[in-house]
C-alpha cells in the first residue's frame, strides 16, 4: 500500500470521527476546568500535575476519551473493504493498524495539550516553574514534561490493548467490560497492600508518587522500562494474533 492511500485512510478516519473527537476533547477539557476552578493553585506545573501525575484524572477522563476515539477509528477501518483490499499481507495490515492508531492518538493528544493550555491560561502563572521539585532535585518543569511522556505511553498501551482485545474477542461488550475493569484497577492501584515486592508492578508507583525512588534518574529509568515493557509485550501479542493465527483482515 502506497503512502498516499495510507494518508487517505487517516483522513477518512478523522473525518468520520470528528464529532466524537470534539465530544471527547470537551469531556477532558470540562473535567480539567471543573477540577481547577475551585482551587487556589495558580502555578502552571501544579496545574499540569493535576492531570499528568494524577491517576484519578487519567482514569476518569483521559483513558476513556482516547479509547472511545481509538475504538471508533479501528471499527471504521475494519469495516471498509476498499481499504483492506489494498493490503498485500497480514503483516502489512498489522503495521498499518498500529501506525494508524498512533497517528490518531498523536493528533488527539496534541489537541488535548493545546486545550489544557488554554484553560490553564485563565488562572495559571509561570511562577516557580524552574524551582526544584520537592521530591526530586530537578526543576519542576522536568517532572511536568516527564509526566506528559508517561501519560502518552500509557495511552499507547491502552490503544494497543484495545486493538488486541477487539481482534481476539467476538463480543465488543466483553472488550468494554475488560477495559473498564483494567481502568478501575488503575484508578485504585494505590489501595493494594503495601507489599514491597508488588510496588514495581503497580501503576500508582509511577503516576501518583506513592513510592519514592532514590533519585529522579531511577524514577525515569524504572518508569520508562515499566511502560515500554508493557507496550512491547502487547505489541508482540497482537502481532502473533493477527499474523500467525487464522484471523482474516477486516474480520
Amino acid at each position: 500500500m502506497n503512502k498516499k492511500v495510507k494518508i487517505n485512510i487517516l483522513k477518512y478516519t478523522i473525518d468520520n470521527s470528528k464529532a466524537l473527537i470534539m465530544i471527547m476533547l470537551s469531556y477532558i477539557g470540562l473535567g480539567f476546568f471543573a477540577s481547577i476552578i475551585s482551587l487556589s493553585i495558580t502555578n502552571y506545573i501544579n496545574l499540569f500535575d493535576l492531570i499528568f501525575n494524577n491517576l484519578n484524572f487519567i482514569s476518569i477522563f483521559i483513558l476513556p476519551a482516547f479509547l472511545a476515539v481509538g475504538t471508533k477509528s479501528f471499527i471504521l477501518t475494519e469495516k471498509n473493504y476498499f481499504f483492506f483490499s489494498r493490503f498485500y499481507s497480514k503483516k502489512e495490515y498489522f503495521n498499518f493498524q498500529i501506525k494508524n492508531i498512533i497517528n490518531i492518538t498523536n493528533i488527539l493528544f496534541f489537541s488535548m495539550i493545546l486545550l489544557i493550555l488554554i484553560f490553564i491560561n485563565f488562572k495559571g502563572s509561570f511562577k516557580n516553574v524552574i524551582e526544584q521539585n520537592i521530591f526530586y532535585s530537578v526543576p519542576n518543569i522536568i517532572i511536568c514534561i516527564f509526566g506528559i511522556i508517561k501519560v502518552y505511553l500509557l495511552i499507547i498501551i491502552f490503544q494497543i490493548l484495545n486493538i488486541l482485545l477487539l481482534k481476539s474477542l467476538l463480543s465488543k461488550k466483553l472488550v468494554y467490560i475488560i477495559e473498564f475493569l483494567l481502568i478501575f484497577f488503575l484508578y485504585n492501584s494505590y489501595l493494594v497492600p503495601n507489599i514491597k515486592s508488588l510496588k514495581f508492578i503497580l501503576p500508582s508507583t509511577y503516576f501518583d508518587f506513592t513510592y519514592m525512588f532514590s533519585s529522579f534518574l531511577s524514577y525515569f529509568i524504572f518508569s520508562l522500562f515499566y511502560l515500554s515493557s508493557i507496550i512491547l509485550i502487547l505489541y508482540f501479542c497482537l502481532k502473533s494474533i493477527v499474523i500467525k493465527k487464522d484471523i482474516e483482515i477486516g474480520e
